[in-house]
């Protein structure tokens, strides 16, 4: 049991919580007998042991800054749901752009070993002139660079059409940057030295934030494309039926029967792949909104 439930811990881990491991606390081995090392995760596996209510403790290395940490992580119970984030997770890529070599690499070393795809820049216009937007994911950024800071290229990344979390991590937290970054679209801002888990916790947030808009951007776009098909007069009831009016108050404004109407919303239901009136309703106030 315990080596089927190690097996779910390396396919899908997500770290909860770390904390310096101190004298004394170290985790107890799932298989002493037989450790093994796993180069994906960049743990020991005979460090991890399985819990209770699917959790597990393991100690790990920082790749950053050497601290020797504990983690508690939840190892899912549905198949599906592994399934679904692992592949998230794997379309994902995590862009990194900084330029000092070392902690760029290393913290290269440290996305990966979550198992993400990383894409990393030594300044900001390499990241330009790369990315391209395909794949979802968030944008780690240090803030003083040659040439073009981090908060410049923030405030420059929605002229070039860029839309995607930006974390932005630097060694100098002087409130007027943060607040600039902010301001320019920044979801978080860290200072160096800060936690593995501080940032591994953002980067799985942005990811699914990521996720979420993008999806939601889909779904506009089916929208507006259902919409593209009707006709004038279908898009002109649609419009009645969006502020609210009956078949009747439609009938009278546009001087045609309610049966007319009430064809007129059969097609427009049709066209829009909507269920129902309410349905209707939704979709088309999801494009006024947005």
């Amino acid at each position: 049991m315990a080596g089927n439930m190690t097996a779910l811990a390396t396919a899908w881990i997500i770290p909860v919580v770390g904390f310096p491991a101190r004298a004394g606390r170290s985790c107890v081995a799932a298989d002493a007998a037989n450790p093994r090392l796993c180069p994906k995760w960049g743990l020991t596996l005979s460090s991890m042991r399985i819990n209770k209510g699917n959790s597990a403790l393991l100690e790990r290395v920082s790749p950053l800054f050497g601290q020797s940490l504990i983690h508690l992580i939840q190892i899912p119970s549905a198949p599906a749901v592994m399934a679904k984030r692992q592949k998230k997770d794997s379309d994902a890529v995590i862009y990194v752009v900084d330029d000092d070599e070392s902690f760029r690499n290393s913290l290269t070393w440290l996305i990966e070993s979550m198992g993400f795809d990383v894409r990393a820049f030594a300044s900001a216009r390499e990241f330009l002139n790369e990315y391209t937007g395909e794949s979802p994911g968030c944008l780690v950024l240090d803030v003083r660079m040659r040439e073009m800071n981090g908060v410049e290229l923030l405030e420059l990344m929605p002229q070039n059409n860029i839309q995607i979390p930006t974390i932005i991590v630097s060694a100098f937290g002087d409130v007027p940057t943060a607040v600039r970054a902010m301001k320019a679209g920044a979801i978080e801002f860290l200072e160096k030295p800060f936690s593995d888990q501080a940032l591994l916790d953002q980067i799985q947030r942005a990811v699914e934030s990521d996720w979420d808009q993008r999806e939601k951007n889909q779904i506009l776009d089916n929208v507006r494309q259902c919409v593209d098909t009707l006709t004038k007069r279908e898009l002109e009831i649609l419009v009645l039926i969006g502020a609210g009016m009956s078949a009747p108050d439609i009938a009278e404004k546009l001087n045609v029967s309610v049966r007319t109407v009430g064809v007129h919303r059969a097609n427009i239901l049709k066209k829009m792949k909507a269920t129902g009136t309410a349905d209707l309703i939704r979709m088309y106030l999801s494009i006024q909104s947005d």
